[in-house]
């Protein structure tokens, strides 16, 4: 519910944003992972955000158009296959979120609202 209410948030100040540049930074998710990719998580919420729910709601902006991306350090963890971690990054990126795997979050610059 945090997740859904922040985006939803965010895309209500997208919309009262008349600058289309200023308005990017609204747009964009980073979702840091500590677990590994499971098109369950952030895929649904960004199906739903994308999907028909948030569809004609805005008048600035296509939802369709925001961009989410899954940051996680480690590629996969010993529980799951490489296969089973492989096809949660096909189905998240069907859905057009970006996905990053072995990369670490070493810093943080901005607000996390």
């Amino acid at each position: 519910m945090e997740i859904r209410s922040r985006i939803l948030l965010a895309f209500e100040r997208a919309e009262r944003e008349p600058d289309a540049a200023r308005r990017l930074p609204w747009l964009t998710f980073v979702v840091i992972a500590p677990a590994p990719p499971a098109s369950s998580s952030p895929g649904a919420r960004w199906r739903r955000s994308r999907g028909t729910p948030c569809a004609g709601e805005f008048r600035h902006f296509d939802p369709r158009n925001a961009r989410v991306v899954l940051w996680k350090a480690r590629p996969r963890a010993a529980a799951l296959s490489a296969g089973a971690v492989e096809k949660a990054r096909l189905q998240l990126e069907r859905l057009g979120v970006t996905v990053w795997l072995g990369r670490r979050v070493t810093d943080v610059d901005g607000p996390a609202a």
